[in-house]
């Protein structure tokens, strides 16, 4: 985290997260690619995992980083509780998601309709918090 920090410092959280964002795409991409063409094994996965790891932690301080230059000074501090309280909140019920469609047998296009509209929801409070005092 260290190391992610002085790099985001360096080159700026925007090109860090844009970076870091299109090599988690390819590295699912990749393991994607794999499980389609049937010539998986764990140990594809274990490394496949690691890159993702290695570049998220990039993109976490980054994300951080952009915040104040996104948000008003006055708004910072419900802004950054918004953002880790969202974070914290996707971070528990988003693996519950596959789980419940698997156990209901529900079709990928309902748990993507269940998913856009709380997205939506979040994007569109985040906003009426930033832009009302």
């Amino acid at each position: 985290m260290i190391f992610s920090g002085a790099l985001t410092d360096r080159f700026g959280a925007g090109p860090v997260m844009i970076w870091s964002t299109w090599i988690r795409m390819i590295c699912l991409f990749l393991l994607a690619a794999l499980v389609l063409s049937q010539q998986i094994d764990m140990w594809m996965i274990y490394i496949v995992a690691f890159a993702f790891g290695v570049v998220d932690a990039f993109a976490g301080p980054a994300s951080l980083a952009i915040l104040p230059k996104v948000i008003d000074a006055e708004l910072l501090p419900p802004a950054n509780a918004l953002m880790q309280g969202f974070s914290q909140i996707s971070v528990m019920l988003g693996p519950s998601l596959p789980v419940y469609s698997s156990q209901r047998s529900v079709p990928v296009r309902a748990m993507t309709g269940q998913t856009c509209p709380a997205s939506a929801w979040c994007f569109f409070w985040m906003a009426a918090v930033s832009c009302c005092p």
